[in-house]
Order: C-alpha cells, then structure tokens, then sequence
C-alpha cells in the first residue's frame, strides 16, 4: 500500500525550515515594534506630562487598530492570498514606528500608532492561514509552536531593549532602531520567503468574503478557544501594563533601566510553546490547556508580594502559562476551522487583542483607585475561573 503524499512541506525539508524562521524573525520584530512602547509609558507620561491613563493610550489606541485591521484583513487573506498581506504589515509598521519616533506631537503619535496596529493585524491571520496550508498537518504543530515562540522573543526584545535604550539615550533612539530592523527584515523576506502554492481563493462577492466571520461565531467549540485569547491577554496584559507604574514607585523606585530587566522574565515564553507541544503526546490537549490556565492564575498571584524575588518568579511562571496557552488555542482554531481560515485566525486574535485593550486601559481606572491588589486579584482570578469552566464543560 503507498504511504498519501503529503500536502504541504514536510520538517525535513529545506523550504519548511526557510517558511518557519522567516515568519519567526518576522514575528520578532513586528511584536517588539508593537510592544516597545509598554516600559517607556512612564517616561512619556513624564516627558508629556500626562497621566498613566492618557499615555496607556499610546498602546490600547495600538490594540484598537489591530482588532479592526484583523478583521479587515484576515479575511481580504482568504480572498487575495497570505504573502503579500505578511510583507506589507511589516513593512508598513516599521515604517510607521520609525515616523513615530520623528515626532514629539503626542495627539500625531496618537493617530499613528492607530494605524501602526492596524497594519500589524494583517500579520497574525494570515501567517497562521500560511502555515496551516503550507506545512504538512503531521508538522503543523511544530511550525506554529516556532511561530509562538518568536512571537515571544518579539514582546521581550521590544520590551526590554526599549527600556534599555531609552534609559542611555532616548525613547526616539530606541524607536528609530526597531522601525530601522523591521524594515531591513521586510526586505529579506520580500525574496526569501516561499510563495503560497495550496492557496484556494474563496470567490464570490466581497461582502461573501466577510461572511466567514458569522459562519465561525456561530460555532460553539470555536467560540470556546476565541474566549481563551481574550483572557489570558486581559490578565497578561494587565499585570505588564502596571507592573513598571508599580515598581517605579513605593516601596520599590526602581529607574526605568532596572525596570525593563524584568521583562526578562518574557523569554520563558519562547520554550513553552514547543514544551506544551510535546505534553500534548502524552496528555490530552484539554489538560494541559486547563493546567496552563490555572499556572497563569497561580504565577499572576505571585507578583502581589512586596518582594523583587517573588515578582520574579511569578512574571516567568505568567509569561511561560500564557504562551503555552496561546499555542495551544491557536493550534485548536487552525484544527477545528474547516472552512475560511484566515478568518478563523483572525477572529481568535480579534479576542485575544481586545483582551490586550482591556488590560492595558481599561484596567487604569481599577490601578488609580484601588492599586497593585486590585490589579493583581482580578488579573489572577479569570484564568483560573475559565480553567474551572472549561473542566465542567469537559466533563458534561
């Protein structure tokens, strides 16, 4: 009997190794433009001389671009193809982020960083889509683990490096060096990266075209994992977002340097999408999803404590629980979504942007009028309640 063909490339082949470290460096630096501004919301606060709730908003205005641009773009992908939807949101978010870094107009930065997110939404969904008709299903969980992973050392190079940067020089330098490296890796990718050779064009109208996004909504079990990006990004993004207001004041004060070292804590991020892909050989998928959920919880937990060493260790636990998380989520959207699956993607990032939004403004009004408690318990209690949910729906 001959062994199927199989469709897509496989992980012994040269192309799906070029295709994986393309779209990781991509995510690199897509997400650290995207993030390099979180450990410097304190000193533009500063430099501005706004409030913490007016300059979150150089972030969540971000977010709310993304969230529109995921929708808009994800499902254009399912229509027009992936790779040159992956280019132009590179291309265009580092060329935004440098122009950003070019003025000292907060209203300018404002509108840019809008637009900055929204062409970075075009990413996400359609490299997700790419990788699921490219690769090999037998490999598809390696390459979007990969893509996790990088998605991690993109928030903790933009994180930290920008911290850092902005602490001996200036936050325009550190901008101006990230938009510089996005734009020469856009460039590598415009040659190198393989063209889409299994992508089927959903035809019909354009109107057609957005219907995917009903179609998924009213599926339940999706529904169920487009809920998980929305939480684990509200507690994630909450705890990161007030974290450097936090250490920069009683009992800590701690300089903008010092701060920025935490976001170390972010690389346990990058092996935890490739370990949780091994659990899943030899656990169910939904255990190990229910315990990474309840591990976020118990890590956020951790950071309430007035001690360096304890907010350490819940950081790493909190960044290793939601990236595992997140792949496994990711994973289960591409498994379950037979039909329009950019915008299957795109809807999961969707929630799991607006959970960035929420975290990072709309949890502003909770730190000014009852602090780092406050932030800490609600943050630490809707992944394990969901962990809870899930386990009950599991077993109905």
């Amino acid at each position: 009997m001959i062994a199927p063909q199989p469709i897509g490339y496989t992980i012994k082949e040269t192309a799906f190794w070029k295709i994986v470290i393309l779209l990781g460096a991509t995510s690199v630096f897509i997400f650290a433009n995207l993030y390099s501004f979180q450990p410097i919301l304190p000193v533009l606060a500063k430099e501005f001389n706004v409030s913490s709730t007016y300059i979150s908003l150089t972030f969540s205005f971000s977010i709310i671009g993304m969230i529109i641009g995921l929708n808009i773009f994800g499902s254009l992908s399912d229509r027009l193809g992936r790779k040159n939807f992956i280019l132009l949101s590179l291309f265009l978010s580092s060329l935004l982020l440098v122009l950003i870094a070019s003025t000292n107009s907060l209203p300018f930065i404002l509108v840019l960083r809008f637009f900055q997110g929204m062409v970075t939404g075009a990413l996400p969904a359609s490299a997700l889509a790419y990788l699921n008709e490219e690769i090999d299903k037998q490999d598809q969980k390696f390459a979007i683990a990969f893509y996790i992973a990088a998605n991690a050392v993109g928030g903790s190079l933009g994180r930290v490096m920008s911290g850092v940067i902005t602490h001996y020089y200036s936050w325009h330098t550190a901008l101006y060096i990230f938009g510089a490296l996005g734009l020469i890796t856009a460039t590598i990718m415009l040659f190198l990266l393989p063209k889409s050779n299994n992508f089927s064009p959903n035809k019909g109208s354009i109107l057609s075209t957005f219907s995917g996004i009903g179609f998924h909504l009213k599926n339940p079990v999706l529904r169920r994992y487009f809920l998980i990006g929305l939480i684990i990004q509200l507690a994630y993004t909450g705890i990161w977002t007030y974290l450097p207001f936090h250490l920069s004041g009683a009992p800590f004060f701690l300089s903008t340097g010092a701060i920025s070292s935490f976001f170390l804590a972010l690389m346990l991020g990058i092996p935890s999408a490739p370990i949780v892909s091994l659990l899943t050989n030899r656990f169910k998928l939904s255990f190990v999803l229910i315990s990474m959920l309840i591990l976020l919880g118990l890590g956020t937990l951790l950071t309430i404590f007035n001690n360096l060493l304890l907010i350490t260790i819940g950081l790493a636990l909190l960044s290793f629980a939601m990236f595992a998380a997140h792949s496994l989520a990711a994973a289960l959207i591409n498994l379950h979504a037979e039909s329009y699956k950019g915008t299957a993607s795109s809807l999961y990032f969707v929630a799991y942007y607006i959970g960035v939004a929420i975290g990072s403004t709309l949890f502003a009004p909770i730190w000014h009028v009852f602090g780092w408690y406050a932030v800490v318990g609600i943050a630490s209690a809707l992944p394990i309640s969901y962990a809870i949910a899930l386990k009950l729906m599991d077993d109905q």
